[in-house]
Formats: C-alpha cells, structure tokens, sequence
C-alpha cells in the first residue's frame, strides 16, 4: 500500500521520469548524503513512505532512519541519511519531505491534544476528515502522536449520524428500522444495537437512543454544560464521545467532564506541516 502511494506521488512530481533541472546539471556519476533534520520541536511521523520514495527512485541508495514514528524532535536532529546517486536524491527530496512534514504535523498537533488531556481517562479520536489517498497513513500519524481513531473506514464500524436519521424520518424512523431489523436480519440488528455508535444533538435524543438499546454515542457540537449533563443522564455503561468544536483551548474543559473520547477532526485537516528540510551533505564524483 505505502509502495503505491509513494508511486502515486512521485507521478506528480516525475510524470516522464525527467527532471529538467536536475538532469542536465548533475551526471549519473554524481553522489551525495543527504541529510533530513528537524527545524523545529515536534513529532516524528512518515519515516516509511519517505524512505520509500528514496527506494523506489534509485534501489541502489543507502538509507540510515535515526528516529522512529512517534519520537519527539527538536531543531537539529537528525531524521534520515541518504547515500548514493545525487539525481535520486533530488528528484526525492520535496515527494520526501512532504510526506514527512504533513505526517509529522499531524502527529505534533495530536500529542499537543493528548498532553492537554493528561491525567483524564479519555481518548483523543482523528475521524474520516483525512486527504483522499493518505488516509492509512494520516491515521498511522495520529497514533504515533498517542492518539486513535474510531473507525478507518465505513467497514469498520458503525455510525449512525445526521443524514443518516433525516433519511429514516429521525429516531422514530430509526426504531421502525431496528424492529423490522430485528424480524429479518437479528445479527445484523445485533451488530448495529451492540457495537455500533449513534450520533445525538441533544439529551433528550441522548435519552431515546438508551431506549433504544444503544450503548455507545456521539455528541453532536454539545458545549461543556450539555457534556457534563449527559454524562450525568447516562447510565454508567454507556460510552460517550464528544464530537465538533474541539479546540486545544476548550480541550481540557471537554476531557473534565468525564466522556470516555474526544473526536476532532482538526488532527487532519488542519494540522500545520511540521518544518524539516533535507540538506546535502557531500557530494563527490
């Protein structure tokens, strides 16, 4: 998978293969080290598809990882060691880069989520608010910064959200689904009830989906007071999660009031690149 998206990416930078300025400069005979290094505090994400793009360019380059996914950096450490054809290096430098620096934000930017949380029993979840194509590896960063993710996919898990229950006709609808679910598909109606996650805007639609059978749900964009009076409406097995206008000024307000996850969509949308930069270090003939 990270093979093909690496691939992917190098198409948009190489679409014939050529470099035209790099190849009429510098001769197959050139090498180098290129060194990757930190610019600034953060943490470390997309070691493996930055140094896929240095093998799929050139199979013959030597590649040294100093630091692993979900290591702190701060300005000046070194991330990766490059060595060998200098045209390989250059033509990966930005695809490298990229990867790294979007990856790496997104890992800096949950720890910053999860270091707000500290001491709260309570999870800081990325959603499906990721860039088309990088999904895996956008997930992948947001573990390596401590925090998870709900569901990858729309296989994984189930969620039950707004569109969802305007399509039904509301909760009503929702409960005419469930029993005729339950008369022609019970493990299916199992799954739904025992595993699945129903988003509510309100405590009294948190109510009727514990009537329901539900066990676990999503909080729709409720303030901190809403938050403390569900946890207090819901009986103690049942999982909350809050969800939409989750800030790292709110966050700890958020994780106080006693919900098992946070979701915040932000981890991958808004994550601002982490600044690393690749320097050549040697280059002979």
């Amino acid at each position: 998978m990270i093979n093909e998206i690496v691939r992917k990416a190098l198409d948009e930078d190489l679409p014939t293969g050529v470099d035209v300025t790099t190849d009429p400069l510098l001769g197959e005979e050139h090498i180098a080290i290129g060194i990757i290094q930190a610019k600034a505090e953060g943490i470390l994400a997309g070691t493996k598809p930055a140094a896929e793009v240095f093998r799929v360019l050139n199979s013959g380059l030597q590649i040294e990882v100093f630091k692993k996914d979900g290591d702190a950096l701060k300005p000046g450490d070194k991330i990766m060691r490059t060595t060998g054809n200098l045209r390989a290096i250059l033509r990966g430098e930005r695809t490298a880069l990229n990867f790294l620096c979007h990856l790496s934000g997104i890992a800096t930017l949950t720890a910053e989520f999860v270091r707000a949380t500290e001491g709260r029993s309570v999870e800081i979840l990325g959603t499906r608010k990721t860039s088309p194509g990088l999904r895996a590896l956008e997930v992948e960063a947001i573990r390596s910064g401590g925090g998870d993710c709900y569901r990858d996919n729309l296989q994984s898990a189930v969620l039950i959200k707004d569109n969802h229950l305007a399509a039904l006709g509301g909760l009503p609808g929702l409960a005419e689904r469930l029993s005729e679910l339950a008369r022609e598909a019970s493990d299916t109606y199992r799954d739904i009830i025992e595993r699945g996650k129903l988003e509510v805007t309100s405590i009294k639609e948190l109510k009727e989906g514990i009537r329901l059978g539900f066990t676990s749900f999503l909080l729709d964009n409720f303030q901190v007071p809403q938050v403390e009076q569900a946890v207090k409406t819901a009986p103690k097995n049942i999982q909350l999660e809050v969800s939409g206008g989750v800030n790292l000024q709110n966050v700890q307000a958020y994780a106080r009031t006693g919900v098992q996850a946070i979701s915040i969509g932000a981890l991958t949308h808004s994550a601002p690149a982490l600044d690393l930069s690749l320097e050549i270090d040697k280059r002979q003939s």
